[in-house]
């Protein structure tokens, strides 16, 4: 689980545009998912635009203990908990 995380933050760094062909593929089920969560209330107006965030930092996945969206789309090995990528 560590090198999945670890991978997650390797790859937001340093961009792969396989890796980001991917995240923008998961990210659209995310964005549509009941568990998406922002971590303060205030982002949600600041960074949503037209019901997406600009900013995937400021979203979280509350069914996978909080994990960052940003980093768990940029993970190929990861996998969505309810798994819908």
């Amino acid at each position: 689980m560590l090198f999945r995380i670890l991978q997650g933050w390797f790859y937001y760094f340093f961009k792969s545009p396989k890796v980001e062909e991917l995240a923008k593929k998961r990210i659209l089920f995310c964005l549509n998912c009941k568990y998406l969560k922002w971590y303060r209330k205030k982002d949600q107006w600041l960074y949503q635009d037209h019901g997406m965030p600009m900013n995937t930092n400021k979203v979280y996945c509350s069914k996978c203990m909080g994990c960052p969206i940003s980093k768990k789309i940029r993970s190929p090995k990861e996998r969505c908990p309810i798994k819908k990528w």
